[in-house]
């Protein structure tokens, strides 16, 4: 019997198991069909260590593909929606940090996304990472929403962290540029590089930020700390440091990824795999702990991301796999780059031969179609994939 580390999204509380959960030595621990109680919290059950038999996810995953792409014609509408209109909701809270109900606003909408984001990680992924590669629409907000997200998954690798210190990072995330808003808007648009009185204010946005925070009622102590360095936080081990400049080391490293995925009218976005190379390595050029952590939770090629197959044919990420270089990618194009048709779509047994930045890959991608895709409860690479594996972001990376 072979075993792989149980895939986070295949559990659901409130849901029949579909595989048994099994421990490092292959024993059953919860057999097959048992249902999952409701409230049941999946992060603690997977941090335990749980396993499955690989052939019995590949297996199941053979059932739930083709249900999967059955289904995704009647694409989830709701939870397009809500991601698609997620950032035009944010800008209007991050713009108004003055306004007398901002604090109580930002904390509904982070509450709100991250209870969605527990259910539908890949989805979220997915989304932001479409929506911030291919438009400067709302660029600051939809940039503090891909961080928040991005830094939500990360620290799920954390256990000696407090559920109060998780949400702490990820609001800083979402509001660390709180006080430059308009202008990260404005930068995005420019071809011209920063005037003097933008400098000034770029200089600046952090501390900023930590005040307009405090001004507006905040007064967790980390969250400020975070904000306030989130640019000067150096590389180096984070366990040496208080929580709040933990977290900044953390924001720094998403804030640097997240960006370069985002393209501006000064410059085109990186491609996924490039970004996740500077995000890795630190400012001395060694591996940052903060930058594997990420690459961990992200992996090489996050959902949203374009990459070309070894086939030749063009693909999307739809969710991250098992391991680093092997998520799940839908084959969208023909050998010649010629678009296939929605019912054509399928996923690829193909390994990963580059990833694309947004501006090489022309195709259109209706998101309510990618969501739908990307919505499946597994993350098991198809049992025909063929290529180079690696088991961390560490090994393909190097």
């Amino acid at each position: 019997m072979r075993i792989v580390p149980m895939p986070y999204g295949l559990l659901r509380a409130g849901r029949c198991l579909p595989v048994a959960l099994r421990d490092g030595r292959g024993g059953v621990v919860v057999a097959r069909g048992t249902l999952v109680p409701a409230g049941t919290d999946i992060g603690v059950l997977i941090r335990r260590g749980l396993w499955a038999d690989a052939d019995e996810l590949e297996r199941w995953q053979r059932q739930a593909e083709s249900q999967r792409i059955a289904s995704a014609e009647a694409p989830d509408d709701a939870g397009s929606e809500f991601w698609a209109g997620l950032p035009a909701r944010a800008n209007a809270v991050l713009r108004e940090p003055a306004a007398p109900d901002f604090l109580a606003t930002l904390l509904r909408l982070h509450d709100e996304f991250t209870h969605r984001l527990d259910r539908e990680p890949d989805k979220a992924l997915m989304a932001l990472i479409r929506l911030a590669s291919t438009s400067t629409e709302h660029y600051s907000a939809t940039h503090g929403l891909l961080c928040a997200v991005s830094a939500a998954l990360l620290v799920r690798q954390l256990s000696s962290w407090s559920d109060a210190d998780r949400r702490s990072l990820s609001l800083a995330a979402l509001s660390m540029n709180v006080w430059m808003t308009e202008l990260q808007d404005e930068l995005a648009k420019q071809r011209s590089a920063p005037t003097v009185a933008q400098r000034a204010v770029l200089a600046n946005h952090s501390q900023g930020a930590a005040k307009a925070l405090r001004e507006a009622g905040v007064q967790d102590a980390a969250w400020l700390e975070a904000v306030a360095h989130h640019h000067d936080a150096v590389a180096g081990p984070l366990c040496s440091r208080s929580k709040g400049l933990q977290m900044a080391r953390v924001l720094q490293r998403v804030d640097l990824f997240t960006a370069r995925l985002s393209p501006r009218r000064s410059r085109p976005a990186m491609s996924a795999s490039a970004a996740a190379q500077a995000a890795y390595l630190g400012e001395d050029g060694q591996p940052d702990e903060a930058g594997m952590l990420l690459i961990r939770a992200l992996g090489i090629y996050p959902p949203g991301c374009l990459v070309r197959l070894a086939s030749q044919e063009l693909g999307v990420v739809l969710r991250r796999g098992v391991r680093a270089n092997l998520p799940d990618v839908a084959t969208i194009s023909d050998k010649s780059g010629r678009a296939l048709p929605l019912e054509a779509w399928r996923i690829s047994t193909q390994p990963i031969a580059a990833a694309l930045a947004p501006h090489e890959f022309v195709l259109d991608l209706p998101l309510a179609r990618l969501l739908a895709l990307a919505g499946a409860p597994l993350h098991m690479p198809s049992a025909g994939r063929r290529g180079p594996v690696v088991r961390s972001a560490e090994e393909a990376l190097s």
